[in-house]
């Protein structure tokens, strides 16, 4: 695998994983990749702005976090096809990363460059929310309807926008166009 350029993402909030990286970044760039350093967390999102103002994306992306900060790296980087090695460096869960006393970097670099490493690919699942609205008309009324799209590595939890009322709403869940069922309820996982 050729490694010229890596994406180091680091927990925002954590002081073990901004340590090891600022050690991954000295390493890496002692063996001649380019590194960029980032922190990611719940009100630190890098990857908006990394997407759009890099030149060249990088062929890995290391991330030192649990597994809320993979979660976030995996959201925006999958669609690029930007490998992901994770460490779990100062997170709570690290059911998606590998143990903090396997982070030997130049070794794990060496390894990479010379092929030793396996890939695995993870399955994605995608939710396009559909939000209906009536818009009025002095001639009539209009019926639009808006979508977004998401991205995650396990779950989603969908549930109404304001979280000092708990509506019922309803929810149909489609799999791949076809309709599975639908849910009453004031969210769905």
């Amino acid at each position: 695998m050729q490694i010229n350029l890596v994406w180091l993402i680091y927990r925002a909030d954590s002081k073990p994983a901004e340590k090891e990286a600022i050690q991954c970044v000295k390493e890496l760039e002692g063996i001649g990749i380019t590194v960029l350093s980032v922190k990611s967390g719940q009100l630190d999102n890098p990857f908006p702005n990394l997407i759009s103002s890099e030149n060249q994306l990088p062929d890995l992306a290391i991330v030192l976090g649990g597994d809320g900060t993979v979660l976030g790296a995996a959201r925006h980087l999958s669609i690029f096809n930007i490998p992901i090695l994770s460490f779990n460096v100062g997170g709570n869960l690290g059911f998606l990363t590998h143990d903090r006393s396997l982070l030997n970097v130049s070794d794990l670099c060496y390894r990479l460059l010379e092929d030793r490493f396996a890939i695995e690919q993870r399955m994605m699942i995608e939710a396009k929310i559909e939000k209906q609205s009536s818009h009025y008309s002095t001639t009539n009324i209009k019926n639009s309807k808006e979508k977004d799209i998401f991205l995650a590595l396990n779950d989603f939890y969908i549930k109404p926008f304001r979280d000092e009322i708990s509506p019922t709403c309803i929810l149909n869940l489609e799999i791949d166009g076809e309709v599975v069922d639908q849910y009453k309820g004031d969210g769905l996982i």
